[in-house]
């Protein structure tokens, strides 16, 4: 292994300390390549950490994407519902007014009477029945 002066000086400390712990000399290179090996795969672990954060990041990022597309969708069809039920609520507004100001024939003269027989008829009812409602 190649190692320059820098590194010799770095490893020569090193090994000057683990004499000072009182660490025995046939354990003091296998100690050093331990720490090197040890603070390497530290290392590897901090660069690992990095992408798993990154890889985190984009997918957050594609969730919230989908996310906001889905409330987009969700807002659009709640829109379109609105426009429709309008749409009904006038069509029912125009029977109920042109039943009070347009009778029928039979209908009662009374315009309260029509109305409410009217929104009988619009909600379901059979209507024919009740004599009120002019047998229609």
């Amino acid at each position: 292994m190649l190692v320059d002066g820098r590194e010799r000086r770095v490893m020569g400390w090193l090994l000057a300390k683990f004499a000072l712990w009182g660490v025995p000399e046939a354990l003091r290179k296998p100690l050093l390549y331990l720490g090197a090996i040890l603070a390497a795969l530290a290392l590897l672990g901090l660069l690992k950490g990095c992408y798993d954060r990154s890889v985190i990041r984009e997918h957050d990022t594609e969730v919230n994407l989908a996310a906001e597309k889905g409330a987009r969708e969700a807002d659009t069809k709640a829109a379109d519902q609105r426009l429709k039920d309008a749409a009904t609520n006038l069509e029912q507004e125009r029977a109920l007014n042109d039943a009070i100001d347009n009778p029928k024939t039979g209908d009662p003269a009374d315009p309260g009477v029509r109305l409410a027989c009217e929104q009988l008829r619009q909600s379901g009812q059979d209507t024919t029945t009740i004599p009120a409602c002019g047998g229609r």
